[in-house]
């Protein structure tokens, strides 16, 4: 599994990730966040070899896309429902799209959320709740028992140093990355440098990574490496 861990908003919390093995780093632009980070802020943080990814609420693209510009980002992360056509606008190639399973009651319509979250996305983040973000919970996995999950998903929501044990303990489809936030914090916005260590070294010793970024968004590396 890659990991990414977001809600960045100091230097030494992204050369803790990269060092760790991080494949992507993510950046808050959502107004009400208390991790919100300022786009010419960002900018100003190294990623080093790590996509750098946002987070958005606002359904409009050209916001979005200059957001992208000034922040340096590879990604937008698609966390407030937008539109098709703002996901269109930004093109597939550089979209996350979020979804909350547990707003749709059965499986039929989970599975038709996830058919067309692919056709417009790179990639997929499945998060807990209903709406938003940060909550701190996780939700049920067994949710997606025999579901045609897309070729690039992530899973987010109460993740924190042991998430690599309860994954493990399952038999249930194991997620291509992990999005870790408040789970490995100290205070919002603050990364806890025992907590990110704590979370990469039960990933090593069960075998699931961090891995490096998968092939369909290696590309985006490359286009940006001098970051």
């Amino acid at each position: 599994m890659f990991v990414k861990i977001c809600g960045m908003t100091r230097q030494a919390d992204l050369d803790c990730a990269r060092e760790a093995g991080c494949a992507m780093a993510g950046f808050i632009f959502a107004g009400k966040s208390p991790r919100r980070i300022a786009p010419a802020a960002a900018a100003r943080l190294a990623a080093g070899g790590m996509l750098r990814v946002g987070v958005f609420t606002q359904d409009d693209a050209e916001a979005i896309l200059q957001v992208m510009k000034e922040a340096r980002l590879d990604l937008a992360q698609l966390h407030g429902g937008q539109s098709r056509e703002t996901a269109q606008a930004i093109g597939k190639d550089r979209v996350l799209r979020v979804l909350w399973p547990e707003r749709h009651a059965g499986a039929a319509s989970l599975q038709a959320a996830l058919d067309e979250a692919a056709e417009e996305a790179a990639g997929v983040l499945l998060d807990a709740g209903k709406s938003g973000g940060g909550s701190g919970l996780a939700f049920d996995r067994a949710r997606l028992a025999g579901l045609r999950l897309p070729s690039l998903w992530m899973l987010a929501g109460g993740l924190g140093p042991g998430t690599p044990a309860e994954l493990a303990a399952g038999a249930l489809p194991l997620p291509c990355g992990l999005d870790f936030n408040s789970g490995l914090e100290e205070a919002p916005g603050r990364k806890s440098k025992e907590a990110v260590s704590r979370a990469m070294a039960g990933l090593r010793a069960l075998g699931l990574g961090p891995d490096p970024l998968p092939p369909a968004l290696a590309p985006l590396a490359l286009r940006r490496k001098g970051f």
